[in-house]
């Protein structure tokens, strides 16, 4: 059976709606998976044919076998950086439960090829191979899965490791929109000492990179996999990132500074790893911020 085309997952979301667009302004036929709940008007407006799924194995395997899509892009998933008991459920169901039917569906249909998201957070440091969170652990725990359907089913994988992403219109509670609202208030607003490393990663680069991932899976035999990372233009502290928004945006944040305790598990320099091939952040991060700044103040 010809396949052609792609399936995206977590098309509702930032980074899944950026790279639908992309997608669809090159001409690709793009489908979505989406929940029975999902807003999903702004992808049917930019041509994207969006499938409910059920929340069953079958209903997953059925939508697969109606597509025939070439590729996956798996981007669905569920983040919390510090989980309560009640969170527990939600980031098993999402990040593994419906993760591995995905793959599981792509076995039943013969679709092999799967670009997976990840997070650097996997690993609390260069030194120290272990998950930063519940979150993170949930994701590295999709790992062996994908193994085991790499081994038993000639599935092909690349995951994409993401750190800090941004860009205009980011509906997620992230940092630049709180910088925003406390520089137009003029609140004091208290913070960590600002010393942990970053390297935030402006959205066009980021969809850019998956698609890269996706020629990059092409070129796999049948059950190979790798794993890349997909890093900002430089890293900086917190503190020198202000300072940069602040210069920028025109802005000046009240943050005290060192008036709360960094987590427990902060990430104080993030995980390094091999780039995806053929792939590098083209967008500055002083470009990014105000590439971000002029498209929202145009909203």
């Amino acid at each position: 059976m010809e396949r052609s085309g792609v399936l995206i997952t977590g098309a509702t979301g930032f980074i899944g709606r950026n790279l639908a667009r992309r997608l669809r302004q090159r001409g690709e036929t793009v489908a979505a998976i989406v929940r029975p709940e999902s807003e999903i008007g702004f992808l049917t407006d930019m041509g994207v044919a969006c499938h409910i799924h059920d929340g069953t194995a079958d209903g997953l395997a059925d939508i697969l076998a109606g597509i025939c899509p070439e590729t996956v892009f798996h981007l669905a998933s569920r983040f919390i950086a510090e989980h309560k008991p009640s969170d527990i459920e939600s980031l098993i169901s999402t990040n593994l439960h419906f993760a591995t039917q995905l793959v599981d569906a792509m076995a039943r249909t013969g679709v092999n090829q799967l670009v997976n998201t990840g997070t650097s957070w996997e690993s609390l440091s260069d030194a120290v191979a272990e998950p930063v969170c519940l979150y993170a652990a949930t994701k590295a725990a999709f790992q062996p899965i994908m193994d085991y359907y790499r081994s038993a089913h000639g599935l092909k994988t690349v995951t994409l490791k993401l750190y800090d992403t941004f860009g205009p219109d980011d509906p997620r509670p992230k940092l630049i929109s709180l910088l925003q609202k406390i520089s137009a208030s003029g609140e004091l607003f208290d913070m960590s000492g600002g010393d942990q490393i970053i390297c935030p990663l402006y959205i066009d680069d980021v969809t850019a990179g998956f698609e890269q991932a996706a020629r990059e899976v092409q070129r796999l035999a049948a059950g190979e996999g790798r794993s890349y990372a997909l890093p900002g233009p430089e890293r900086l502290s917190l503190r020198d990132f202000v300072a940069l928004f602040s210069d920028v945006f025109g802005r000046q944040p009240q943050i005290n500074w060192g008036a709360r305790p960094y987590r427990a598990r902060e990430v104080m320099s993030p995980w390094t790893g091999p780039v995806l091939p053929d792939w590098h952040a083209a967008i500055t991060l002083r470009d990014g911020l105000a590439l971000t700044l002029k498209r929202t103040d145009n909203v």
